[in-house]
């Protein structure tokens, strides 16, 4: 975050506002503001505090699956969440810094944030640990914590993708495609 703009921040152009004086900047200032709540939101959402809860819950069930504890409640909603300075570190690291496996999420999030028309994720889960695809998918399908129900298919969480975008997912491994049914439309190459 060095030079001093933050997650989200920096100069919004002329070609993103309409308008005239003080419309423009009022304009500009939302923009901002979307930009920096979206910037913080994908990163609730795809970093630590989201992949770690994952490998917390699959390390958890794997432990409760052994007969001795079979007996212990199950619920994931038990799991402690992780504190959100755990994202606010995360965001503050370099890029450089980074394992590969956070590296490839910081992609993806890169991807996401502005909501463009259309995302091409290509061998996306490459690099990632478990937790970090889970978490990943979780988002991509609206699955993960936080935000509504999503009319169009009842899940209830924060959408990485909306209604207006297109994704497409070129994988050698069709079960890597985050989406089920009617949601994809498959294309084999050769």
């Amino acid at each position: 975050m060095g030079g001093g703009v933050g997650v989200g921040g920096g100069e919004v152009n002329g070609e993103e506002v309409s308008g005239n004086g003080g419309d423009r900047e009022a304009m500009r200032e939302r923009i901002r503001e979307w930009r920096v709540e979206r910037c913080w939101e994908v990163l609730h959402a795809l970093g630590p505090a989201a992949y770690c809860s994952f490998r917390l819950l699959f390390s958890l069930h794997s432990f409760l699956s052994l007969s001795l504890f079979s007996h212990l409640p199950r619920n994931p909603n038990t799991i402690p969440k992780f504190p959100p300075n755990k994202t606010l570190t995360f965001a503050q690291k370099p890029f450089t810094s980074l394992p590969p496996g956070e590296q490839r999420l910081v992609l993806l999030m890169r991807a996401l944030v502005g909501r463009p028309p259309v995302v091409l994720l290509d061998e996306v889960w490459s690099g990632m640990d478990d937790g970090m695809v889970r978490a990943a998918r979780a988002y991509l399908r609206g699955e993960s914590p936080g935000g509504g129900v999503d009319g169009k298919n009842g899940r209830q969480g924060i959408r990485g993708v909306d209604d207006t975008q297109a994704v497409i997912v070129i994988t050698h491994w069709e079960e890597e495609v985050p989406w089920e049914g009617e949601e994809v439309r498959r294309f084999k190459l050769g």
